[in-house]
């Protein structure tokens, strides 16, 4: 599966190139896309398809939400502010790896929902669904919150062009 990411952002179409001459309309057609091939990828059912822009996430030039998924809502959301690169020294060409991020915790709810689709462990179904009934928000405990299941996992796979495979 990670091959696989890896093998679309080979794609010229998500070079860092290209992503510094789009405008900001076209990054979204491009995250866009990405996210439709991620979502295949994943074999993903029952996120919805288009992305959400959110104009008012944090956004300074020493902390960034770059985005997040909603299970309740089966969405992503993205940060609208970091498509310009106006804040810091934020890249705003990491949203890529934000989509595969997000993406994974909507294939982590996807197989504790519906896990006879997912080839998954019980294992690792009983831990994540443990992992998001007691989440630990980046705001309680950065620490804590990067070393927890889901994140360690969905980090995992928030594949870059840079990567080796």
């Amino acid at each position: 599966m990670k091959q696989e990411l890896w093998n679309v952002l080979q794609d010229e179409k998500y070079s860092q190139e290209n992503w510094d001459k789009a405008s900001v309309e076209e990054r979204k057609q491009i995250l866009q896309d990405y996210m439709n091939e991620v979502a295949k990828i994943y074999g993903l059912q029952d996120v919805k398809p288009n992305i959400i822009w959110d104009p008012n996430a944090t956004y300074e030039a020493s902390r960034i939400t770059w985005g997040y998924y909603t299970h309740a809502k089966h969405t992503v959301t993205l940060n609208e502010q970091a498509l310009s690169d106006s804040a810091g020294s934020w890249d705003s060409y990491e949203l890529l790896e934000t989509v595969s991020h997000e993406l994974r915790h909507a294939y982590q709810h996807e197989a504790i929902d519906h896990p006879t689709d997912y080839m998954v462990s019980e294992e690792t179904i009983d831990e994540w669904d443990n992992n998001f009934d007691n989440y630990i928000s980046s705001d309680t405990d950065y620490t804590k919150y990067r070393n927890q299941p889901v994140e360690v996992d969905a980090r995992d796979f928030q594949v870059s062009r840079d990567d080796t495979m």
